[in-house]
């Protein structure tokens, strides 16, 4: 426990050692995770909860879009959205494999987390990610899911075509530790967080004991 002890102190004197520390404990917890994330899909899956199924762009409501042919479609106003209710209950990726006459601004889905969740809103959405098949791989979190909204971006006058709507497309045990630009930023700024928040929370006991030491004299 001494021995325990000097190796704590010794960490928290430098602050080198300290951050390193943080580097090394976030690295693993993140990586923890992802083994974590890819076990509990699994076994979803195993059960038949999270099971693959393709959807179909003419079973969503259309709104501010317009359909011009069979998969091809044009936003009416800078909001346009495709809404499906109710949705699979289970839904951890949607893949959507389509094309834009240009740049869309934004590529988003929203989704309902509650029967009685009204209205999308903002804290519920997630932002697509470009693959190197042109494709937009969105993550939902591990929760039921009782809407999808599909906001396929933020002009008026923007042509569109959905190839396809794909969800739980099944994925490698590597892609899972596929770095994505919000693991990297936190692996660059939360362990330096970390640090600061572990110096000042051990500085600060340490005057506090001293003070009621000195009081205690």
């Amino acid at each position: 426990m001494t021995k325990l002890k000097q190796l704590g102190r010794s960490i928290l004197a430098s602050d080198k050692k300290l951050i390193a520390l943080c580097y090394a404990l976030f690295f693993a917890a993140s990586v923890l995770l992802c083994v974590v994330n890819f076990a509990e899909d699994a076994f979803q899956r195993a059960a038949g909860k999270v099971v693959p199924a393709q959807l179909d762009p003419n079973d969503f409501v259309l709104i501010d879009t317009q359909q011009t042919e069979p998969g091809t479609f044009t936003s009416t106003s800078p909001d346009p959205r495709m809404v499906l209710e109710p949705s699979p209950a289970y839904v951890r990726t949607v893949t959507v494999q389509c094309t834009f006459s240009k740049d869309p601004g934004e590529f988003c889905i929203f989704y309902k987390t509650s029967p009685e969740q009204t209205e999308y809103d903002a804290t519920r959405r997630a932002w697509g990610y470009r693959q190197a098949d042109g494709s937009y791989l969105f993550r939902l979190p591990k929760s039921q899911i009782y809407g999808l909204r599909l906001d396929p971006g933020i002009f008026t006058n923007l042509d569109f075509t959905v190839q396809s709507i794909t969800i739980n497309e099944p994925a490698s045990f590597l892609s899972w530790f596929t770095p994505s630009p919000v693991w990297i930023l936190g692996q660059a700024l939360v362990p330096l967080v970390m640090a600061a928040t572990v110096k000042n929370v051990f500085g600060f006991c340490e005057r506090f004991f001293a003070q009621r030491k000195k009081a205690g004299q």
